[in-house]
């Protein structure tokens, strides 16, 4: 058995701690991170190890050149590509595991599963509370993986088990990566394995895992091993020639490094790490901090679960505040207070007296996003124009149409992001003053491959962003906020920036194309625009259901648009424009309504049931296992029975799992119902216990 860590990343939601240091490097208890996997591999047996790197690796090379064998990355490839980079080393079985987690996961015992199952792959899974940043794995009782979700919303969370980033691989699974080109495991490789019905099995662990993803988790897995819930070989004791004066006052466990002093009536408090040749002033308190090497801290200044990192000064009464981080080399000034969350990077100065409440680069600026692409805050000029650069990174859209729908704060903004698309060369069309859905099919009439929107919400501005046609995904949204975070995306020169097209009177075209299809006398019998929603009714006036609704436009959707998919988009924003869609549908099909409705009216139920938050990945894979003959979908969890269907999912309403089933009649909709809230709630009536 040989092995493979995994160590090419950039670690940008760990900025500014990774900005000089690649995350395999990063401090833990007195050694780099990545030198527990080494020995966690030795303690198992395996000395045949290997390396994939990329970012600052000539740093991980220094560091490691005496046990692994290095293959670097000239070019990103993506998790699998790497591998496949590395396959002259790969000519037996082997394991990949992360050089930035920590772990003391039985690899002995994982490998016997491997072998016992006749496994393509296997991969390591651990039971979390909360799944939202790591990819979900359902599996079957047996252990076969049945479906892969990577980081969900609330409304996809299928099953607690996550993918831990550890796998143990047959090498024959080389012949399934392309050659030359990025390939992942966790949304490519593994998906395509199991939907062609390749021997991938899941080994789930009670072992420690920490994905150190974020400063807190960095902070918290040290933590852990301080306080004994980590199996690894670290220092208990203070190392060498640490100075404790005898005033001070320190609580245990924590580790304080080599050469480091403690002056007078200083408190270190348990949970604490300090590095080497670290000074903490007198009066001092530092309380489950993480401090590295070098770090100078003044006198009676306060430093809360935060990370101070290597050569920074803070001097005396400054106080850092829970989840800050402060850059190497950093100074802070004599009373100054870092507020949460902020992060100070490298080499930066913060005055004296100052109350920083926003990083020095600013990552935290946008404190509320939803699912649906929609960012809901009170945004700067200066936030706005950094999301436009974002845009055009993440997207690689060089056509952007940008509308607003009044004059003032909403157009101010609109400007400010314009500004920032187009220092990454994008063109910009101005939409000016208009509906959304007049801005969404202007720009997709004049080329746009991206809209932005900026319109009032209550007290703030809400920005909705467009790609296709369609509302940013998560996982676009994730791309966005780190391209946003890091602020170092590379600007157009100046010689090419393009002059934005002029305001297009966008309202007007739109009124224009939907007038050359639309039946004004047509609409008093089909919609009812209250609360901007498409409502139909049946021949005696009874509003029929959403899911009837959305199969009756999807019909006259195709029948009017063919493939160009324009309509599909726009109807979903327009409820005017749906109705007058179904209307003309009706006249050139000669279907009446009546028979829309026979054709497509289904009884549905809705139903919820409380369970714990953070439970409910778990409740998820329970449920799934206990209706076997349930079928996984992107939509959660559906049950056919003879009369009607069941669709089982975690509600956006939080501590929910919604129930909704379809069938012929009422009646059947309801037992339906009844079964299938019986077995769920006994579910979630066991995990409140």
């Amino acid at each position: 058995m040989k092995a493979i860590i995994m160590a090419g990343g950039e670690g940008s939601r760990l900025r500014p701690l990774t900005c000089e240091k690649p995350k395999p490097l990063m401090p833990v208890l007195g050694k780099p991170v990545m030198r527990y996997a080494v020995e966690l591999l030795h303690k198992h047996g395996i000395y045949d190890i290997a390396a994939t790197i990329a970012y600052r690796g000539n740093l991980i090379k220094e560091e490691f050149s005496d046990s692994v064998v290095f293959f670097e990355e000239r070019m990103p490839l993506g998790t699998a590509g790497s591998i496949k980079n590395a396959k002259e080393f790969l000519n037996a079985p082997f394991i990949v595991i992360s050089g930035d987690a920590l772990t003391d996961v039985d690899l002995t015992d994982a490998v016997a599963f491997h072998k016992n199952s006749g496994a393509l792959a296997t991969l390591i899974l651990k039971r979390v509370e909360d799944p939202l940043e790591y990819g979900v794995v359902v599996t079957d009782k047996r252990g076969k993986v049945k479906r892969f979700v990577e980081k969900p919303d609330w409304r996809h969370v299928l099953s607690d088990n996550v993918n831990t980033g550890i796998y143990i691989l047959d090498n024959k699974i080389l012949d399934f990566i392309p050659e030359n080109g990025a390939y992942d495991f966790g949304s490519q490789l593994f998906p395509k394995l199991a939907e062609e019905g390749q021997p991938i099995y899941g080994y789930v662990t009670d072992s420690y895992w920490c994905d150190i993803g974020d400063a807190s988790s960095y902070i918290s897995c040290q933590q852990d091993m301080l306080f004994g819930k980590v199996k690894l070989n670290y220092a208990r004791k203070n190392k060498g020639t640490a100075v404790i004066d005898n005033s001070a006052q320190v609580e245990g466990p924590c580790y304080i490094g080599s050469g480091s002093y403690v002056d007078k009536d200083a408190q270190i408090f348990a949970g604490s790490v300090i590095g080497d040749n670290v000074y903490i002033g007198r009066g001092a308190r530092i309380k489950g901090a993480v401090i590295w090497n070098g770090a100078h801290i003044g006198e009676n200044a306060v430093i809360e679960r935060s990370v101070i990192m290597e050569n920074a000064r803070v001097k005396s009464n400054a106080n850092v505040m829970e989840g800050a981080c402060i850059g190497s080399n950093a100074v802070l000034g004599l009373n100054s207070t870092v507020r949460p969350y902020v992060n100070i990077w490298p080499e930066q100065y913060i005055f004296d007296d100052a109350v920083v409440h926003r990083s020095v680069i600013d990552s935290n600026a946008i404190m509320l996003k939803n699912d649906l692409g929609v960012f809901t805050c009170a945004l700067m000029p200066e936030e706005a124009a950094a999301l436009g650069a974002a845009l055009v990174s993440v997207s690689q859209s060089d056509n952007i149409c940008v509308g607003y729908d009044k004059v003032g704060a909403q157009s101010m903004l609109a400007d400010a992001f314009i500004a920032g698309a187009m220092s990454m060369g994008a063109l910009l069309r101005r939409a000016g003053n208009a509906s959304l859905p007049a801005v969404m099919y202007t720009g997709r009439a004049m080329g746009a491959d991206a809209c932005a929107y900026f319109s009032k919400r209550g007290c703030d501005i809400e920005l909705r962003l467009f790609i296709g046609g369609t509302e940013m995904e998560l996982a676009q949204m994730r791309k966005l906020m780190k391209a946003y975070s890091r602020l170092d995306n590379a600007r157009c020169v100046y010689e090419n920036i393009r002059a934005p097209l002029c305001d297009m009177s966008a309202q007007p075209v739109y009124d224009a194309w939907k007038s050359s299809f639309v039946k004004k006398d047509d609409f008093h019998i089909l919609y009812d625009t209250q609360d901007e929603s498409l409502v139909l009714y049946d021949v005696y006036g009874q509003p029929l259901s959403d899911i009837t609704v959305s199969s009756i436009l999807d019909d006259a959707c195709g029948y009017i648009d063919g493939d160009k998919g324009i309509v599909r988009i726009m109807v979903k924003y327009d409820p005017e424009l749906a109705a007058s869609v179904i209307a003309r549908f009706m006249h050139d099909s000669g279907q009446s309504m009546k028979a829309l409705i026979l054709k497509h009216n289904r009884c549905i139920e809705r139903q919820f049931v409380d369970c714990p938050q953070k439970a409910r990945g778990k409740a998820m894979r329970l449920i799934s296992e206990k209706l076997e003959n349930a079928d996984m979908s992107a939509e959660g969890i559906e049950y056919s029975s003879k009369n009607g269907m069941v669709n089982i999912r975690p509600s956006n309403i939080k501590g929910r799992i919604e129930l909704i089933t379809s069938a012929s009649n009422q009646e059947f909709a309801r037992e339906l119902m009844a079964d299938c809230e019986k077995v769920v709630k006994a579910i979630t009536d066991e995990l409140k216990k």
